[in-house]
């Protein structure tokens, strides 16, 4: 056992070390496809903590700014890896770390409904949640290292009838290695879970169960090629969220790992005709990335688009500054849509600009409000 611990360590460290200027890399296909744990393990060191360095402190008020605008951050603490889903005028969200659910009427003020109860199963890596003929699912990876080897990865999902809950306790999905689970559904409803690394796994129609094994190799989906002398922790395909828009299957992920340099992070886009692919970058690639080590937030990554009740898209993403709190905090980016269907962020929009608020009411605000301290 202490061997097979000591060269899945081996093989992980020779992942983060890889640094590959893009997905055609053999180095990272290989070390994914012979290893998952491995890669598991690299992801791992990816979603700690990330040194406190690279972010600018300013001195504005930050999320509602009373007069129909807003600036990001939106929430802070503890409220990264966001996954969104829209259900009518309301929108419901969960973030890795807690799972907790929140609620919000304009992406901008948010209050606390539910905090499931993950029996003390491990830590949530990047949820996704759903809302599927009327049934309410959080998908989600359990991280804990004081499992066996080869357990610690433990993929879940929970379900309730309404967003409030009651929620149910966790059902494992009995597939240890891959991360972060992102619900999927084909042209006839059929049901997927496209896991990092771009594993594809049908579920049974109840979403409650996977069907078959792990896959032994990559789905045809291996990431966005990404400048060579780009700054990254690592490859890291992961936290895939699908969504269906105009004919086409669209998938944000995140690339580049999530401590590290400043400039790390990444959210991209890829569409498909079909969950099995073939997959087509976005000619926008990465919609957001920290090209700078400087500016107001770094390390930002890890998308989900929504449409509001108006027909107005919006990003929701990760991104850091230690000088206004610790951990990821929660961003908020206007979307278009080009000639061609594909996302972008809206022209004009920048993440440390004040900007119009989407539409909608507000709800009583109960996240933790930015006051950025001067400095920028």
């Amino acid at each position: 056992m202490r061997l097979r611990r000591v060269l899945t360590g081996a093989v992980a460290a020779l992942f983060l070390e890889a640094g590959p200027s893009g997905p055609g890399s053999g180095q990272v296909k290989a070390l994914a496809y012979l290893c998952p744990l491995a890669f598991a393990g690299a992801a791992l060191a990816a979603h700690a903590a990330p040194p406190a360095e690279g972010a600018v402190p300013v001195s504005l008020p930050a999320g509602d700014l009373a007069d129909g605008t807003f600036r990001n951050p939106v929430l802070v603490g503890a409220q990264g890896d966001v996954s969104v889903v829209r259900d009518g005028e309301d929108f419901y969200a969960t973030f890795g770390k807690t799972l907790d659910v929140w609620h919000s009427r304009d992406l901008v003020n948010w209050e606390k409904i539910a905090t499931p109860n993950l029996r003390g199963l491990g830590s949530p890596w990047a949820p996704d949640i759903v809302k599927h003929a009327g049934t309410w699912y959080i998908y989600t990876t359990l991280v804990d290292r004081s499992r066996p080897s080869g357990q610690q990865f433990m993929n879940v999902v929970i379900t309730a009838p309404r967003p409030e809950g009651p929620w149910s306790e966790p059902v494992d999905l009995d597939r240890y290695n891959p991360i972060d689970p992102g619900h999927a559904t084909d042209a006839s409803g059929k049901r997927y879970i496209m896991y990092s690394a771009g594993r594809l796994m049908p579920l049974t129609d109840d979403g409650k169960a996977l069907v078959g094994d792990i896959p032994e190799r990559l789905s045809t989906y291996v990431g966005w090629p990404y400048p060579a002398d780009w700054q990254v922790e690592c490859f890291c395909l992961e936290a895939p969220k699908l969504l269906w828009h105009d004919g086409w299957l669209h998938m944000l992920s995140a690339q580049g790992g999530t401590a590290g340099p400043p400039t790390a992070h990444m959210a991209i886009s890829a569409r498909a005709r079909d969950v099995h692919g073939p997959w087509q970058n976005n000619p926008h690639n990465a919609l957001v990335h920290g090209i700078s080590r400087t500016g107001r937030f770094v390390r930002m990554g890890h998308g989900q688009l929504v449409d509001d009740a108006n027909g107005d898209w919006w990003m929701l993403f990760t991104g850091y500054n230690p000088a206004i709190g610790p951990g990821k905090m929660l961003l908020v980016l206007p979307i278009a849509w080009d000639a061609d269907g594909w996302p972008m962020i809206k022209p004009g929009a920048d993440v440390e600009n004040v900007m119009a608020k989407p539409a909608g009411t507000a709800v009583p605000h109960q996240g933790s409000r930015a006051t950025i301290a001067s400095g920028e």
